[in-house]
């Protein structure tokens, strides 16, 4: 029979930290190329020593599988995870943009994880009794939510107002997070253990005045659902999303938050025990880090894009000046928008890594906010040609497969997500003030790549 036991000591923010201003400003602009702004594309590699150091993420993964061992308490140690790829599930009443937000979110965090690793988005979850006001109605509303829940999903819910300050949350809380760990007891050790994660639920306050805050408190919430119990010290690791800190996140998750993910899920074992969690449990680990970067220069700020490879693992990336507006709002656009631009990234061909290049071309309908991706004179090249420079252009690769991809694709907000077509999964962002850039990634079995394209 399984024994499991609830953990709600997590995921809390500070109502007062809600004090972000939401972007403002409006579209416009020409629709035609963006004069004086340079090549359309250009690229580069470059190799940096700045991934998080296997003492660092072994510390941060020390917090979430480290705990009180009070026996009144009763709390596990160990960092315990899925054991599959987990499925989110929504409660019914979502509205349109927060299932976006919570859909850019997941594709964030699936960037810093293997492609059979990757978290997926299911069903609704059937909504359970009223909207939750107090701080313990919205303990409760939880709790139904992941009791509902079988092996390996999660729940999430956006309803209700932040909770105020009280004995619990001492400055409130605009996001909470409910583990249901499996777990035993260890004789030897004379402790309870925590053998995996079940299910979990994540709330998040529907009434927030920041977007760019929601998001980062989903992006929290999320990591926390995974199995990243803890809330890192803010002064060891300020930049991480999961520390109590005002950052909000702009187009990619924190370096330090996305090692440890990969790490927990890729170089641990479910159950890791906080005292054997050190440099040396990770493994071989470098803090170098190989760049393969491309830029779209646009009268609204350059947008970046590219593939981070170190350890062993690809990470696409992407990154630009907000837009003040959602895409719909920009009425300087009509019928069918256009971006063009380049694809990069790495792919297996015959089992040896080659670097990929080719063309992207992104529409959207401006009346549905339907669209496509697709990505052609998809060519392949050495690692030793990428180094000396002679790849992207510079001597004719060899075509990748069929040399093509193609995705439907919808928009809702900035956030741009495919619908449909050829495998794989394609999320990206609009950037610039009236939306000149398009950027994200592209991800398969055999194929991770990023892309940015500039509007025609």
């Amino acid at each position: 029979m399984r024994t499991s036991q609830f953990g709600l000591t997590i995921a809390l923010f500070a109502v007062a930290g809600i004090a972000l201003t939401a972007c403002g400003g409006g579209g416009g602009g020409s629709t035609g190329r963006t004069p004086g702004v340079g090549p359309i594309i250009t690229v580069a590699l470059h190799q940096k020593a700045d991934n998080p150091s296997a003492a660092r993420v072994a510390r941060y993964l020390w917090e979430s599988a480290h705990d009180d061992p009070d026996p009144e308490r009763g709390h596990p140690t160990t960092l315990a995870r899925f054991d599959a790829p987990p499925t989110v599930r929504l409660l019914s009443g979502a509205t349109e943009r927060e299932r976006a937000m919570l859909r850019h979110a997941v594709g964030l965090i699936n960037r810093h994880l293997p492609y059979a690793w990757h978290v997926k988005i299911g069903s609704d979850l059937p909504q359970a009794g009223g909207v939750p006001v107090t701080e313990q109605e919205i303990i409760d509303h939880l709790h139904d939510a992941v009791d509902r829940l079988p092996k390996g999903q999660i729940a999430v819910s956006f309803v209700g107002e932040p909770v105020p300050p009280s004995d619990r949350y001492a400055k409130g809380a605009a996001g909470l997070a409910l583990l249901d760990f499996d777990h035993r007891y260890d004789q030897i050790q004379q402790r309870w253990e925590r053998t995996g994660l079940r299910a979990s639920g994540a709330w998040v306050a529907r009434d927030l005045s920041s977007p760019e805050w929601k998001f980062r408190v989903v992006v929290h919430e999320l990591l926390h659902a995974l199995g990243l119990y803890a809330h890192p010290d803010a002064d060891r690791f300020p930049k991480s999303v999961l520390a109590h800190t005002n950052e909000t996140i702009e187009s990619n998750l924190p370096d330090i938050d996305g090692a440890a993910l990969r790490a927990a899920y890729t170089r641990l074992d479910n159950g890791a025990e906080p005292e054997d969690l050190s440099a040396e449990s990770l493994g071989v680990w470098s803090t170098v880090s190989h760049n393969l970067i491309g830029t779209v220069p646009t009268r609204g700020g350059t947008v970046r894009f590219g593939v981070n490879y170190t350890n062993g693992f690809p990470v696409p990336w992407a990154e630009g000046p907000e837009p003040g507006t959602a895409l719909a709002s920009n009425r300087a656009l009509a019928g069918t928008a256009a971006w063009d631009g380049k694809l990069y990234g790495a792919a297996q061909v015959d089992l040896s890594p080659r670097v990929i290049g080719g063309d992207a071309r992104v529409t959207v309908n401006m009346g549905t906010l339907t669209g496509r991706a697709d990505f052609t004179n998809l060519q392949t090249w050495s690692e030793t040609q990428a180094r000396d420079g002679t790849a992207f252009g510079a001597t004719p690769g060899v075509e990748w497969k069929t040399g093509q991809l193609g995705y439907t694709v919808s928009v809702n907000g900035n956030y741009l997500h495919s619908t449909g077509g050829d495998e794989g999964t394609v999320t990206g962002q609009f950037y610039g003030t009236a939306h000149q850039g398009v950027a994200g990634s592209v991800e398969r079995t055999d194929l991770t790549a990023a892309f940015g394209a500039r509007r025609q």
